[in-house]
């Protein structure tokens, strides 16, 4: 599944969560919702508390700890010490929400929670499709030659379709504004662009890398080994590079879509949104779209390269 790979649209309201809570809050996902960084560091802060009272540093502690006392004789044995942790932790916690130290859940988290709307392109099989490609560049040696290609073109219908469905639902929702069209618009480049960067481009360069790599290794290694198992039928040869590839998948997905994040951070998600005001913003923006560019055909020749190092004909 892939973890990271998100519709934009949700990207845009994951951001104004961010923008709305502070620093504290990491950019939501399609499969999972925000994390707030600090929550961590104030529950070591409250059992740090917790502590410091439970020793009695102060004359305003020593009723809770009378309490557990007095909750121990009342129980006795190894029943009393569970009940003493448990009414001295109830104590503190209600004394800990007291002094508002420990977090309190927003309205607005229940609202994020609760309201999130099945999205078929994130929530069904259908998002299946934009693994296509690298499947088939795994598959490379087992398919003809018009069969990587085809994967390619599955891939870009899941991504097309998933940006007419955000385009469409961003029409209906500015309904009535004056620039709907334009937010529409917005919406659709915004997704089409990441998609095919993060969904499609950059991940199928990586994988044919990783089978051209593989290729190479076992054309310099010796193989000996698998004779008997070729004798077999039982090509691994062919077996191990696609088994690699297919491996590879889920460690590629979440470095290339954070990637592609802060890369349309700075770029063609920024220009879309007209906060790109001074003449350095644009030169910066159109460097980082650049070289997003770049990188998958700088990839397809390097894998074309090392799969001629190793004698593979691909095609």
């Amino acid at each position: 599944v892939r973890h990271e790979r998100r519709p934009r649209e949700q990207l845009l309201r994951a951001r104004s969560i961010e923008d709305k809570n502070g620093n504290g809050v990491e950019r939501g996902s399609a499969h999972g919702g925000a994390r707030v960084d600090d929550v961590g560091d104030e529950k070591m802060r409250c059992g740090a508390g917790a502590s410091s009272r439970l020793g009695g540093d102060d004359e305003d502690d020593d009723g809770g700890v009378d309490d557990a006392h007095r909750a121990v004789k009342a129980f006795g044995g190894a029943s009393s010490a569970r009940a003493t942790a448990s009414f001295v932790t109830r104590a503190v916690t209600e004394a800990e929400k007291a002094d508002g130290i420990l977090p309190k859940r927003e309205p607005e988290d229940d609202d994020e929670t609760d309201g999130k709307e099945f999205d078929i392109f994130r929530d069904s099989a259908l998002r299946y499709m934009g693994y296509a490609n690298e499947v088939g560049e795994s598959f490379v040696a087992w398919v003809p030659a018009w069969g990587v290609p085809a994967t390619y073109g599955v891939a870009a219908t899941y991504v097309l379709m998933d940006t007419v469905d955000k385009g469409l639902k961003r029409w209906k929702k500015a309904e009535g504004e004056e620039d709907q069209a334009k937010q529409a618009v917005t919406v659709a480049l915004d997704t089409v662009t990441w998609q095919m960067l993060a969904s499609v481009f950059w991940p199928g360069s990586f994988i044919r890398v990783v089978v051209a790599t593989t290729n190479l290794a076992l054309a310099k290694a010796d193989v000996s080994a698998f004779d008997q198992l070729a004798a077999q039928g039982l090509d691994v040869e062919r077996l191990l590079p696609t088994l690699m590839g297919l491996a590879a998948i889920p460690f590629i997905v979440k470095p290339i879509d954070h990637t592609i994040d802060a890369a349309a951070d700075l770029s063609f998600s920024k220009a879309l949104k007209g906060e790109m005001k001074e003449p350095q913003e644009w030169a910066v923006g159109a460097g980082v779209i650049g070289a997003c560019l770049a990188l998958p055909p700088i990839l397809f020749s390097l894998a074309g390269a090392i799969n001629d190092a190793a004698g593979v004909v691909v095609g």
